[in-house]
């Protein structure tokens, strides 16, 4: 028995001396582990978001105001990703050095309202070195081609459709004023071309005045003044947009000359207003700032989960006349 109870002692003194040996070479538990009770694990860290870059050629523009508002209430839905938004200025170095600024602040996707659609190819092969996706927005690059998508409307179809319908409400003949905006950029030129296409198609009707109006009200205005001022007899303002329109308009008004009818492109707030109480703002053309914005992000957050997208996503442009004007108004929000 005494032998029993001393074979049952070292027993136990053996297997004391393995847990205590056992215990001393047992790692702590790395993160992820147990490591004891649920509040001594290590913290799992988040992943680190992605970022996506906006840059507008002109946030003093009316209309781009109100694409560069889209876009920030498509961040203000998105939290997952962290954003950065510049304003060019309308100014083609700033537009290339903030791309540049925004591809060392560790950019993944970058939209790009293109301020110069002829020479803004650089940003594309700045994007496309760095291994950052490139999208356009309302206006294409020189070298959409090389781009990872573009998000705008057609811009010829926008001219065409304000033409035609200034053409039929003359009776498809008249005189016709065409103010442009700026110089080398695609809505421009597209739209211009738009107004000449359906001009060149009627017999009745010939331009008598063409000049720049950078997009702006104020120098739509003078425009105008001066157009009035030289005796050219005009029936009709073709304008790339509503702002120059308006300033045309406005011009007409504080002369009393109602017999000239005047037509734009966006379909503003201010100018449907004009178009529903005034019978001499007869047409206005709806492009799509919400449909564009998010398009165009839409795109960049695709791209970055690794999914495919259209190279070219196409927003229609619409035909606004007064008995619509409730209807757009209501989009954008006025009652």
């Amino acid at each position: 028995m005494k032998i029993r109870k001393l074979a049952i002692l070292v027993l136990s003194l053996i297997m004391a001396i393995t847990l205590v040996a056992c215990g001393q070479d047992t790692p702590p538990a790395s993160a992820g582990q147990s490591g004891g009770t649920p509040s001594e694990s290590a913290p799992v860290e988040p992943a680190e978001k992605q970022t996506i870059g906006f840059c507008v050629a002109d946030a003093d523009d009316q209309w781009l105001s109100y694409l560069y508002d889209e876009a920030h209430k498509f961040a203000t839905e998105h939290p997952e990703y962290d954003f950065i938004f510049s304003d060019a200025k309308n100014d083609l170095a700033e537009q290339l050095a903030v791309v540049e600024n925004m591809i060392i602040q560790g950019a993944d996707a970058i939209v790009v309202n293109p301020y110069d659609s002829e020479a803004t190819g650089p940003i594309v092969d700045m994007c496309k070195e760095s291994g950052i996706y490139a999208i356009s927005v309302n206006r294409p690059f020189a070298n959409q081609e090389k781009a990872d998508c573009g998000c705008y409307g057609d811009s010829k179809q926008s001219g065409v459709l304000e033409m035609e319908y200034l053409a039929k409400h003359l009776d498809y003949k008249g005189k016709i004023a065409i103010f442009t905006g700026g110089e080398n950029q695609e809505a421009a030129i597209k739209r211009t071309e738009g107004f000449m296409e359906v001009i060149d198609k009627y017999d009745g009707l010939e331009v008598v005045f063409k000049q720049t109006g950078n997009w702006n009200r104020d120098e739509g205005m003078a425009l105008m003044e001066d157009l009035l001022s030289s005796g050219i007899e005009v029936d009709a303002i073709a304008s790339n947009n509503d702002e120059m329109a308006i300033g045309a308009y406005i011009v007409l008004q504080d002369a009393g000359n109602k017999d000239i009818i005047v037509g734009g492109i966006d379909a503003s707030p201010d100018a449907l207003q004009y178009l529903a109480k005034d019978s001499q703002y007869v047409v206005t053309v709806f492009q799509d700032a919400h449909g564009q914005a998010y398009g165009a992000l839409g795109a960049a957050v695709s791209l970055l989960k690794g999914e495919s997208v259209e190279k070219e996503i196409l927003i229609d442009y619409e035909l606004v006349t007064p008995d619509l004007t409730s209807k757009y108004l209501e989009i954008w929000g006025v009652k």
